[in-house]
């Protein structure tokens, strides 16, 4: 982690974007740790095929989110032997048909059928079938996204004895 000193900071760009008005010195100092990702994937306990797949982090990011949905749907059908020929939501609806995503309450069970079925539909696809820029941040959250997806697949397949 490296330390930054907002006011200096905000302080430089207030000089920068206007040098008429006058910045008051702040009574403290406020510092603030930033965060280095690729350090923390560790103790965050982010499955190491993530890791492998989409760190370092780098342009475009796209293709680093669609790399981990791509894990993800590999996950599934690896964990439910399921056949390499399925793809996208055919592998979602036959996790469902198999009972991945059962659960006591029926709501609970339609939500997380619903839940996978966006994964693929909402986060893999545009990453996979559009060159759109994206900001580092989104993807860095699709990323940990699909990394709980994937504990959540393990979780629910203990859960139903799959």
């Amino acid at each position: 982690m490296r330390t930054i000193n907002i006011d200096s900071e905000l302080k430089k760009k207030a000089v920068k974007k206007t040098h008429a008005t006058r910045i008051q010195q702040p009574a403290s100092t406020q510092k603030i740790k930033v965060l280095d990702l690729e350090k923390a994937l560790d103790q965050l306990d982010v499955d190491l095929i993530i890791k492998r797949d989409c760190f370092p982090l780098r342009k475009p990011y796209r293709t680093r989110v669609g790399e981990a949905y791509l894990t993800v749907e590999n996950f599934v059908k690896q964990e439910l032997q399921l056949p390499d020929s399925l793809v996208g939501i055919d592998v979602v609806s036959e996790a469902t048909k198999k009972g991945l995503f059962d659960r006591s309450v029926n709501s609970e069970k339609e939500g997380l059928g619903l839940l996978f079925r966006g994964a693929v539909l909402w986060l893999r696809n545009p990453a996979h079938h559009r060159k759109a820029d994206m900001p580092k941040e989104d993807a860095l959250k699709m990323i940990l996204f699909a990394d709980y997806l994937m504990k959540l697949v393990r979780k629910q397949k203990k859960l139903n004895n799959l």
